[in-house]
Protein backbone atom coordinates (compact mmCIF):
# COMPACT_ATOMS: atom_id res chain seq x y z
CA UNK A 1 0.00 0.00 0.00
CA UNK A 2 1.32 3.46 -1.14
CA UNK A 3 1.26 5.61 2.51
CA UNK A 4 2.45 8.57 0.71
CA UNK A 5 -1.08 9.58 -0.90
CA UNK A 6 -2.34 11.73 0.52
CA UNK A 7 -6.08 10.91 0.19
CA UNK A 8 -5.09 7.44 2.11
CA UNK A 9 -2.84 8.98 4.56
CA UNK A 10 -5.55 11.58 5.44
CA UNK A 11 -8.48 8.79 5.90
CA UNK A 12 -5.97 6.53 8.32
CA UNK A 13 -4.86 9.32 10.11
CA UNK A 14 -8.38 10.54 10.31
CA UNK A 15 -9.66 6.83 11.94
CA UNK A 16 -6.62 6.74 13.75
CA UNK A 17 -6.79 10.38 15.63
CA UNK A 18 -10.67 9.85 16.02
CA UNK A 19 -10.15 6.54 17.81
CA UNK A 20 -12.46 4.28 15.04
CA UNK A 21 -9.23 2.44 13.73
CA UNK A 22 -8.91 -0.68 16.14
CA UNK A 23 -6.95 -3.83 16.73
CA UNK A 24 -4.62 -5.21 14.41
CA UNK A 25 -5.28 -1.90 11.74
CA UNK A 26 -4.44 0.92 15.26
CA UNK A 27 -1.17 -1.16 15.59
CA UNK A 28 0.21 -1.46 12.48
CA UNK A 29 -0.66 2.07 11.74
CA UNK A 30 1.37 2.75 14.69
CA UNK A 31 4.21 0.58 13.56
CA UNK A 32 4.39 2.43 10.60
CA UNK A 33 4.44 6.40 11.59
CA UNK A 34 7.88 7.09 12.31
CA UNK A 35 8.96 5.50 8.71
CA UNK A 36 6.33 7.15 6.72
CA UNK A 37 6.35 10.98 6.81
CA UNK A 38 3.02 12.02 5.12
CA UNK A 39 1.61 9.59 7.79
CA UNK A 40 2.96 11.81 10.54
CA UNK A 41 2.13 14.90 9.25
CA UNK A 42 -1.83 13.73 8.55
CA UNK A 43 -1.70 12.42 11.84
CA UNK A 44 -0.33 15.82 13.49
CA UNK A 45 -2.90 17.84 10.91
CA UNK A 46 -5.91 15.67 12.42
CA UNK A 47 -4.74 15.93 16.21
CA UNK A 48 -4.60 20.35 15.64
CA UNK A 49 -8.00 19.82 14.08
CA UNK A 50 -9.51 17.94 17.02
CA UNK A 51 -7.66 19.96 19.71
CA UNK A 52 -9.37 23.21 18.55
CA UNK A 53 -12.77 21.58 19.42
CA UNK A 54 -11.54 20.73 22.34
CA UNK A 55 -10.22 23.88 24.35
CA UNK A 56 -14.01 25.22 24.06
CA UNK A 57 -14.84 21.95 26.28
CA UNK A 58 -14.43 22.58 30.03
CA UNK A 59 -13.17 19.90 31.82
CA UNK A 60 -15.49 18.04 33.98
CA UNK A 61 -14.94 15.06 36.92
CA UNK A 62 -17.33 12.72 37.04
CA UNK A 63 -19.10 12.28 40.82
CA UNK A 64 -17.94 9.27 42.61
CA UNK A 65 -20.87 7.20 42.69
CA UNK A 66 -20.34 6.94 38.73
CA UNK A 67 -16.56 5.37 39.17
CA UNK A 68 -18.05 3.18 42.16
CA UNK A 69 -20.66 2.15 39.35
CA UNK A 70 -17.78 1.38 37.22
CA UNK A 71 -15.84 -0.57 39.69
CA UNK A 72 -18.96 -2.45 40.26
CA UNK A 73 -19.59 -3.34 37.12
CA UNK A 74 -15.79 -4.54 36.04
CA UNK A 75 -14.51 -5.82 39.22
CA UNK A 76 -17.70 -7.05 40.89
CA UNK A 77 -17.86 -4.37 43.48
CA UNK A 78 -14.11 -4.38 44.47
CA UNK A 79 -12.43 -2.26 42.64
CA UNK A 80 -10.20 0.39 43.22
CA UNK A 81 -12.53 2.97 43.46
CA UNK A 82 -14.90 1.12 46.28
CA UNK A 83 -12.27 -1.14 48.12
CA UNK A 84 -11.40 1.96 50.17
CA UNK A 85 -14.96 3.88 50.79
CA UNK A 86 -17.19 0.74 50.49
CA UNK A 87 -17.61 -2.05 53.16
CA UNK A 88 -17.55 -5.10 50.65
CA UNK A 89 -20.97 -6.39 49.44
CA UNK A 90 -22.51 -9.76 51.08
CA UNK A 91 -22.68 -12.68 49.03
CA UNK A 92 -25.82 -13.17 47.20
CA UNK A 93 -27.90 -16.13 48.35
CA UNK A 94 -27.54 -18.40 45.42
CA UNK A 95 -23.35 -17.87 45.72
CA UNK A 96 -22.89 -18.61 49.74
CA UNK A 97 -25.01 -22.00 49.02
CA UNK A 98 -22.61 -24.85 49.75
CA UNK A 99 -25.21 -27.55 48.33
CA UNK A 100 -25.63 -26.21 44.97
CA UNK A 101 -21.81 -25.89 44.14
CA UNK A 102 -21.64 -29.59 45.66
CA UNK A 103 -24.71 -30.92 43.65
CA UNK A 104 -22.82 -29.09 40.71
CA UNK A 105 -20.13 -30.36 41.10
CA UNK A 106 -21.49 -34.04 41.57
CA UNK A 107 -23.71 -33.61 38.26
CA UNK A 108 -20.56 -32.73 36.62
CA UNK A 109 -18.63 -35.90 37.99
CA UNK A 110 -21.65 -38.02 36.13
CA UNK A 111 -22.08 -36.83 33.42
CA UNK A 112 -18.13 -36.98 32.70
CA UNK A 113 -18.18 -40.35 33.97
CA UNK A 114 -21.21 -41.45 32.30
CA UNK A 115 -19.70 -39.93 28.70
CA UNK A 116 -16.32 -42.05 29.47
CA UNK A 117 -18.63 -45.03 29.78
CA UNK A 118 -20.69 -44.39 26.67
CA UNK A 119 -17.39 -43.54 24.66
CA UNK A 120 -15.90 -47.88 25.90
CA UNK A 121 -18.94 -49.61 24.70
CA UNK A 122 -18.57 -50.36 21.76
CA UNK A 123 -23.22 -50.27 20.29
CA UNK A 124 -24.68 -53.52 19.78
CA UNK A 125 -24.85 -54.04 16.07
CA UNK A 126 -27.46 -56.92 14.79
CA UNK A 127 -25.99 -59.72 12.82
CA UNK A 128 -25.63 -60.14 9.33
CA UNK A 129 -27.17 -63.06 7.96
CA UNK A 130 -26.65 -63.73 3.89
CA UNK A 131 -28.46 -67.05 2.45
CA UNK A 132 -25.55 -67.92 -0.58
CA UNK A 133 -26.85 -70.10 -3.44
CA UNK A 134 -25.01 -71.44 -6.44
CA UNK A 135 -25.22 -69.47 -9.84
CA UNK A 136 -27.19 -71.34 -12.36
CA UNK A 137 -24.47 -72.26 -14.03
CA UNK A 138 -22.70 -74.33 -10.99
CA UNK A 139 -26.32 -75.57 -9.87
CA UNK A 140 -25.95 -77.83 -12.62
CA UNK A 141 -22.99 -79.71 -11.43
CA UNK A 142 -23.87 -79.16 -7.48
CA UNK A 143 -27.05 -77.86 -5.67
CA UNK A 144 -25.81 -75.85 -2.93
CA UNK A 145 -26.99 -73.28 -0.21
CA UNK A 146 -25.20 -71.82 2.65
CA UNK A 147 -26.04 -69.56 5.28
CA UNK A 148 -23.04 -66.69 5.84
CA UNK A 149 -22.85 -64.66 9.15
CA UNK A 150 -20.20 -63.15 10.69
CA UNK A 151 -18.90 -64.41 13.95
CA UNK A 152 -19.82 -62.64 17.37
CA UNK A 153 -16.49 -60.89 17.79
CA UNK A 154 -16.22 -59.73 14.32
CA UNK A 155 -13.13 -61.82 13.08
CA UNK A 156 -14.28 -64.89 11.28
CA UNK A 157 -16.85 -65.52 8.24
CA UNK A 158 -19.44 -68.17 9.31
CA UNK A 159 -20.33 -70.58 6.42
CA UNK A 160 -23.53 -73.06 7.14
CA UNK A 161 -24.59 -75.39 4.72
CA UNK A 162 -28.18 -75.53 4.13
CA UNK A 163 -28.59 -79.22 2.99
CA UNK A 164 -26.16 -81.97 2.33
CA UNK A 165 -23.28 -80.92 0.12
CA UNK A 166 -21.70 -83.61 -1.66
CA UNK A 167 -18.15 -82.69 -3.40
CA UNK A 168 -17.01 -84.87 -6.20
CA UNK A 169 -13.30 -85.64 -5.91
CA UNK A 170 -11.44 -83.03 -7.92
CA UNK A 171 -13.97 -80.33 -7.15
CA UNK A 172 -13.53 -77.37 -4.90
CA UNK A 173 -16.20 -75.08 -3.47
CA UNK A 174 -15.56 -71.29 -3.57
CA UNK A 175 -16.98 -68.43 -2.69
CA UNK A 176 -17.12 -64.95 -3.88
CA UNK A 177 -17.60 -61.58 -2.40
CA UNK A 178 -18.81 -59.36 -5.27
CA UNK A 179 -19.50 -55.69 -3.96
Amino acid sequence: MDYGRPVLADRLAAAYVLGTLRGPARRRLEALLPAHPALRQATAEWQQRLALLADGVPAVEPPTRVWERIAERTFGGTGPATAASAAPAAARWWQRAAPWRAFSGVATAAVLALLVVASRTPPPQAPVVVVLAATPDAAATIDARFVASVSADGRALVLRPLGNVSVSAGRALELWAVP
